[in-house]
């Protein structure tokens, strides 16, 4: 199953693509994913590696914006570090 991008998606496409997904994975899923909980999980998953990059690729106008979103993140990010400090010792 190949997907092409197109310019521009409409919320029906994204939910039709992601349908597709999720019955090509071996997941079993009670419903199909929908787009805002793709971005967030994108999201999560590349304000953990690079907070940055995650602004630049939500789009959010400031990286305090992101910040404020994935607060969370931020919180697993730096006990996880501060525990691999420990760790070390």
């Amino acid at each position: 199953m190949v997907f092409s991008p197109t310019p521009s998606i409409t919320t029906q496409s994204a939910r039709n693509i992601l349908a597709n997904l999720c019955e090509w994975s071996d997941y079993e899923f009670e419903e199909p994913l929908k787009p805002h909980g793709a971005r967030r999980g994108l999201g999560r998953e590349l304000y953990r590696e690079n907070p940055q990059l995650a602004q630049d690729i939500l789009r959010h106008k400031s990286i305090e914006a992101t910040h404020e979103g994935y607060a969370q993140e931020a919180a697993k990010r730096t006990r996880d570090e501060a525990n691999d400090i420990i760790g070390r010792e």
